[in-house]
């Protein structure tokens, strides 16, 4: 019985240090708009300026923008310095609806109801269409595979649509189903097999099967060894909560917007690292701001 306890009493600790840990800034990147080759390139045009959303951060700390208006993706590194400009294949939309850096390398970008694969060094690698005013809900790059989860109204089971990096035939649409311990096993609709590793697909209690919680939480990350990064929103700002491959919460903490300023609500992740970030902007410069777990 007192041993019984004693672990009850650790568990308890254990889940109110992960809640308990402080979610603070450590780091700070402001990178200007303008024309010049240090820049992000904007365009204003009825009143409105038109500028990059979207960025992704490498496991060296790199910031990677698609600075399309400029046909590059841009590298800056922490302390807003250009130090490597990748010249884009023409075609792609600078308004675009995503950005992310691919674990091999690459980019993964959806623009005007497409989906493109661009090659590390900014040739374009291959796209696909989806059909005319086809925005998907979510797209997730992962080791195994890139998953696209299309909107609700085409796809009511919250299926998600997977691609190869090397080709653009999507390899089949896949839902999530539970087995023995609530362990996560991606489930074919049965247009094609395909196997993933099972840390691809890490586990959250109130799982729904369709990439969010029963509590709002939604995913935003998987890292190689299966670790979930997700986003719950809040009236000042968002809580961000980490699970491990089993399905322990391992942190929580939440950060709160600028005053003026409420960013995109786009975040990355850098792997293993738990660091996470998110971009804000003013009319003269945007600013990507890492915070880490301490």
């Amino acid at each position: 019985m007192k041993k019984s306890a004693l672990l009850a009493g650790v568990l308890v600790l254990i889940i109110c240090w992960a809640q308990a840990q402080s979610l603070t800034e450590i780091s700070r990147t402001r990178i200007d708009f303008g024309p010049g080759q240090a820049q992000i390139g904007l365009e204003s045009s009825a009143g409105e300026q038109w500028k990059p959303l979207f960025f992704a951060v490498d496991d060296r700390g790199l910031i990677h923008i698609p600075d399309f208006y400029k046909q590059r993706i841009a590298l800056f590194d922490a302390k807003g310095k250009l130090v490597a400009a990748k010249p884009c294949a023409k075609g792609i939309s600078p308004r675009m609806n995503f950005f992310a850096l691919a674990p091999n390398g690459s980019y993964v970008t959806f623009s005007d109801s497409a989906l493109f694969l661009i090659k590390a060094d900014g040739e374009l690698g291959w796209q696909y269409s989806f059909g005319p005013a086809v925005i998907p809900q979510r797209i997730f790059t992962t080791d195994a595979a890139l998953f696209v989860i299309l909107p609700p109204h085409l796809d009511s089971d919250g299926r998600a649509l997977v691609f190869d990096y090397n080709n653009s035939r999507p390899l089949g649409r896949f839902g999530i189903r539970h087995e023995g311990k609530g362990i996560p096993v991606v489930q074919n609709s049965g247009e094609l097999p395909f196997t993933l590793d099972i840390a691809q697909m890490a586990y959250l209690p109130q799982y729904s099967g369709k990439f969010q919680s029963d509590s709002g939480a939604a995913l935003i990350y998987i890292s190689g060894s299966g670790q979930s990064v997700w986003k719950q929103k809040h009236s000042s700002g968002e809580t961000i909560l980490i699970y491990s491959p089993q399905g322990a919460l391992t942190h929580q903490g939440s950060i709160y917007y600028p005053e003026g300023a409420s960013g995109t609500g786009f975040w990355t992740s850098v792997d293993e690292k738990l660091v996470v970030y998110k971009n804000y902007f003013s009319d003269e410069y945007m600013e990507i701001v890492g915070y880490g777990f301490r």
